[in-house]
């Protein structure tokens, strides 16, 4: 870790320049410019003797710009092999922009050359976020130093309106701080950072700060308490400033954290453990953690031990989450300290040369030390999660032991993952006539392109019901669904491979067997013509096999075959596996079943990007041990309930016990499954969309036309033709006419949907099954901020309740916390919804940028401190610029960032709480600005989702324009051409609107409850204005014409359709306090009473 002050220069002059002032500031590094992309500048020994003469740590610093990647790291070679102690890279050019392959071969070639990380150090801008298409992430691979954000003066011009203080607050507090803290919770790792000021407001560095300015930077900075920070650079620094560098304070750097102990939930009866602020149970919990889980001790470990298991005794603990408190000692037990992970094994690919190299660094121009055969298994000398994400991305090298105990370096593309194929009841071997190729295909044709292709000898398993594949085998024009020992899933055609029985005996070696009786060689690879052998062996000697007992009996015997052995003498090697002959022992007969039967198991499919594998746990906690990995789309026995299964599947935060084909058994995070569709029923009603990338539905059935319409993945189809011929279609290039929910129309094609497994049984919900402040029935109005609104004597005489929502303002001040009761409402069976805003209008639904910390803080306060309720929605409308504050515009991403924050407040507060993002305006589509961004109301919403970590729930508003009934299903479009009618990004124009955005919900929350929060119409009109006038009567016409009606209706409608994902109230606008109150309005109330007379509740 740096400690000290540092000064920057990058001309001759300056250097001698920064030298006179670097006692002057106190400074201990000085960071000299010796590299501009792959040239290195002359002088740097001098300078390097200069810096060192001085009493100073020299650091380099190099303009970086990816355009040679191994000529810039020959730059940073030759600074520290003329004594730089580090090297900065200044990352921030154009050049550098969506370089990110550049980037991490610049990485790889510096792990060769051995230069140590952790003097390597990335210098760009602080505000990250912003500059995605910077190599942040690669570059961090290999800076270990650390990150040296560029917080400068020049963000503000000079005479900007924004005061010193402000100005030095964003830059350090939000830009700098806020944005590091932020990306380092995504990132899951925080690189020390070290910031870098400079005392200018231009580019030129002409404009510079006065001493009072720049004092005012430099508290801004002290409160953070950096160990190191720099100043660029030493031209532009007025003598003046010196003495407020020296005399700027530093932190100091956090101690090394001493060994913990650990403890693990052990609840007898699996349930989740009360976390306390306390050691007592007189205060309310205010974490709970699962079993299983794994907690932080903050006692001694000889403390912990002694109470550990203890009745009436607590121990001080930490969470995974970082909430300390007090929990039961007697629900949990000591933790040992863990056995090594397991370790990963690859196996070299190379068909076309038969061979890989090992080489000593992970660089291809090294000589190899050695030369693996093809299909020879590797161990990964890396950390297990290091590995599989190497092996998903091209020229990656990973660090292996060969078989013979060499170390060394493959690259990713010469290895796959390696997985044996356990036993189970079906196994075929690819057996093809000779010289012809057996491809693995993505459907049960030769219509699509190969995904694969299958040596001869290749062990598969066979997929489906046993009788149908054996069936097949063999059959011209049968194609079996298999998964091969790598993981990947596909179809193989049945003339192309042979079932292998499973055996009643267990190999002991195989016998050389020659009819010509001449010897046998045994070469060191499998590639006589390349190598000389190293051992021969006679007729008849017996020889250990080194291979699988399956890829044995799959290639003793075989032409172009060779299996791994072992001779008596002890030699290695590989033999012909035409000359190797099979001896064995007969096993004794299983054990007979026994007479209970099995509990059924439901099938569940493993998601994720391709090739990524997926672990399974030895217990439902991420720090458990690993027992397998599996690859996206195998095939799990979920070992749970059926209900439970359904509940969990797809959840974030949930874990799945399982068992995996090979039947090893564990824990898997539910958000990595979905539920696998069995095979179709006769009849299908429902198909499923299962592509990751969504689905596109035409007009006509085919490719011919453009897309009328797009889906997600999950997203559920109506079937719109004869059921009974759907089954036919599914898995195959055929087109299937269906219905969205957004009710769209039109063809889809078969290869990229599935039948619903299972049906949709779920009833409406008992309103006395719910905790207080939420409600079964779907009515209710939107209150405003006012505390006297009550409108419950609607709902006398009825036997119902409904929902109301209250609207509050928190501003961004840590000082000031407000709170309410709302237990007035709750207590009676009424649900709650609070809707948690900075301010209205143009003071901005969300602060500012540098304030979303604070106001994320003061949402947290508030629910800590208000009774009654449990459910926030954040901000309102925060597309449309009239919810944006002063000069702030709150693009998706920087919602998604607010969002994060002030769930996580209100989490930690209160962690039963329900947080939903604000609902968008669903019918502003303008530009924000001359010129300026424009977004359509779905993509910001999709958008704003895409950042979001997670959610409770979705808030949604809907209208039509004026109160005419018809509007509410009738199915208007609108007319300008930047929403393309007709086309994917066509909106609905009236209250349907709602559909549009509750299809677009990605799969994984689609068990989330949605929450219409406004519904009305517009204008105070029974037909479209006829002039400018008209269009501005805002409010509701106060007539009894059943639109109320017509709106619930239409809920319900959704409600009941099968597989939707649930809306649990369709809020009216609103009660008092602006155009459209209905507080007044008699027969609005006549309205909503006739629609309360209907039993509307959501289901469950």
């Amino acid at each position: 870790m740096l400690r000290g002050k540092g000064l920057w220069a990058y001309r001759d002059w300056e250097l001698d320049r920064a030298i006179r002032f670097a006692p002057q500031m106190g400074a201990t590094h000085l960071l000299y410019k010796a590299g501009h992309g792959p040239e290195y500048l002359p002088g740097m020994p001098g300078a390097v003797a200069k810096i060192t003469e001085a009493g100073l740590v020299p650091l380099a610093w190099t303009a970086l710009y990816l355009d040679d990647p191994q000529a810039e790291a020959e730059v940073v070679v030759r600074a520290f092999q003329d004594g730089f102690q580090g090297l900065v890279f200044d990352t921030e050019v154009a050049q550098c922009r969506n370089r990110f392959e550049e980037a991490a071969r610049l990485g790889e070639h510096l792990r060769a050359a051995r230069v140590n990380p952790a003097r390597l150090y990335n210098c760009s801008y602080p505000n990250i976020s912003h500059h995605r298409d910077l190599p942040y992430d690669r570059m961090n691979a290999f800076c270990k130093g650390g990150l040296m954000p560029m917080s400068y003066g020049t963000f503000y011009a000079r005479g900007s309106p924004v005061p010193p203080e402000q100005q030095a607050e964003r830059v350090i507090d939000e830009l700098t701080y806020s944005h590091y803290e932020y990306w380092c919770n995504r990132w899951g790792y925080s690189p020390p950072l070290y910031p870098v000021l400079a005392p200018y407001h231009d580019a030129a560095g002409k404009e510079r700060m006065s001493p009072e300015e720049f004092q005012v930077w430099l508290d801004r900075l002290a409160a953070h308490r950096p160990t190191f920070f720099s100043v660029f650079t030493a031209a532009v620094i007025n003598d003046d400033l010196l003495p407020l560098i020296y005399t700027s304070p530093l932190g100091q750097p956090a101690a090394a954290p001493s060994p913990k102990a650990q403890v693990e939930v052990v609840t007898p009866d699996g349930s989740a453990l009360n976390v306390r602020p306390t050691p007592s149970v007189e205060y309310r919990p205010i974490a709970r953690v699962a079993l299983r889980a794994v907690l932080q001790a903050l006692e001694p470990k000889l403390k912990v031990i002694a109470k550990a298991g203890q009745e009436g005794e607590w121990i001080h603990i930490r969470t995974p989450e970082g909430i300390d408190g007090y929990v039961a000692a007697w629900y949990v037990r000591f933790k040992e300290q863990e056995a090594p992970a397991t370790k990963l094994h690859v196996i070299a690919f190379s068909p076309q040369t038969g061979v890989v190299p090992v080489r000593p660094g992970p660089v291809a121009f090294l000589p190899p030390i050695a030369r693996v055969a093809d299909r020879v298994v590797l161990e990964v000398l890396e950390p297990p999660e290091v590995a599989r994400a190497k092996l998903t991305t091209d020229n990656q090298w990973l660090r292996v032991r060969t078989d013979r105990g060499l170390r060394g370096f493959v690259s990713s593309g010469d290895v796959r993952p390696h997985q044996t194929l356990a036993p189970v009841s079906l196994r075929v071997i690819v057996d093809p006539a000779e010289g012809v190729q057996t491809d693995l295909r993505p459907s049960p044709s030769d219509a699509h392109p190969a995904i694969g292709t299958l040596d001869a000898g290749s062990l598969l398993e066979g997929l489906g019901k046993a009788d149908d594949v054996t069936a097949k085998i063999g059959r011209e024009g049968e194609w079996i669904r298999v998964r091969s020992g790598d993981g990947a899933q596909g179809y193989v055609a049945a003339w192309h491979v042979r079932l292998i029985e499973p055996p009643g005996t267990k190999i002991t070696g195989v016998v050389v067997f020659r009819p010509d009786r001449r010897q046998s060689d045994i070469y060191p690879y499998p590639y006589p013509r390349v190598f000389s052998r190293v051992a021969s062996v006679r007729d008849g000697t017996l020889l250990e096999t080194l291979e699988p007992e399956e890829q044995v009996r799959a290639k003793a015997g075989r032409q172009r075959c060779w299996l791994r052995v072992r001779v008596p003498e002890g030699k290695e090697g590989y033999i012909h596996a035409l000359y190797a002959h099979i001896r064995e022992e007969r096993l004794s007969p299983p054990p007979l079943p026994s007479q209970a039967r099995p509990k059924p198991t439901i099938p569940v499919e493993v998601i994720g990007p391709e090739s990524a594998l997926v672990p399974i746990r030895r217990a439902p906690d991420g720090g458990e041990l690993t027992v397998a990995t599996v690859a996206p789309s195998a095939v799990l026995q979920a070992l749970e309930p059926k209900d439970f299964v359904l509940d969990q599947v797809g959840h974030r935060g949930k874990w799945l016990r399982v068992r995996t084909p090979d039947s090893v058994e564990g824990y898997i995070h539910a958000e990595s499954l979905r539920l696998l569709e069995l095979p179709p029923a006769d009849s299908v009603s429902h198909v499923a969309v299962r592509s990751i990338r969504g689905l596109n539905v035409r007009g006509t059935p085919g490719t011919s036309d453009p897309p009328i319409w797009r889906v997600p993945d999950g997203t559920v189809l109506d079937v719109r033709e004869d059921t009974g011929g759907v089954k036919e279609k599914l898995g195959k290039d055929r087109w299937i006419q269906v219905g969205t929910p957004s009710l769209h129309d039109g063809f889809v094609n078969a290869l990229y949907v599935q039948a619903k497994q299972f049906e949709d049984d779920r009833k409406p919900v008992e309103d006395a099954s719910l905790p207080r402040g939420e409600c079964a029935w779907t009515y209710g109005i939107h209150a405003s901020d006012s505390d006297e609104a009550d409108f419950r004597f609607l709902f006398e005489g009825t036997n119902k309740t409904g929902w109301v929502l209250f609207t509050r303002s928190l501003g961004a001040n840590r000082e000031i916390c407000i709170d309410h009761d709302y237990t007035a409402w709750s207590e009676h069976g009424y649900g709650v919804i609070v809707r948690l805003n900075h301010g209205y209008g143009d003071v901005g639904t969300l602060p500012v940028r540098s304030k979303y910390g604070d106001f994320a803080h003061c949402c947290g306060s508030y629910a800590a401190n208000s009774k009654g309720c449990h459910i926030y929605i954040i901000g309102n409308e925060q597309n449309n610029v009239r919810e944006h504050p002063p000069g702030s515009p709150i693009h998706p991403e920087a919602y998604a960032e607010a969002f994060n924050l002030t769930r996580a407040h209100i989490k930690e507060a209160q962690p039963e709480a329900i947080v939903v993002p604000g609902a968008v305006d669903p019918y502003f589509g303008l530009a924000w600005s001359p010129g300026g961004p424009r977004y359509s109301p779905l993509d910001y919403f999709t958008t704003m989702l895409n950042h979001i970590d997670d959610l409770d729930g979705i808030c949604l508003h809907t209208y039509t324009h004026w109160m005419d009934v018809a509007l509410i299903t009738a199915r208007t479009l609108f007319a300008d051409q930047f929403l393309q009618p007709g086309t994917p990004k066509e909106h609905y124009y009236d209250f349907l609107s709602y559909r549009t955005f509750a299809e677009a919900i990605p799969e994984r929350w689609r068990d989330r409850p949605i929450y219409i929060t406004e519904a009305n119409h517009w204008l105070a009109l029974e037909r479209p204005p006829r002039n400018e006038r008209e269009s501005k009567l805002a409010g509701w016409v106060n007539k009894d014409k059943g639109w109320v009606r017509a709106a619930y209706a239409e809920i319900d409608r959704w409600n009941q359709t099968p597989h939707a994902q649930q809306i649990h109230c369709l809020l009216l606008y609103r009660w008092s306090h602006d155009d459209w109150a209905i507080e007044n309005k008699r027969n609005i109330h006549k309205d909503f009473r006739k629609a309360v007379a209907h039993d509307y509740r959501w289901r469950a």
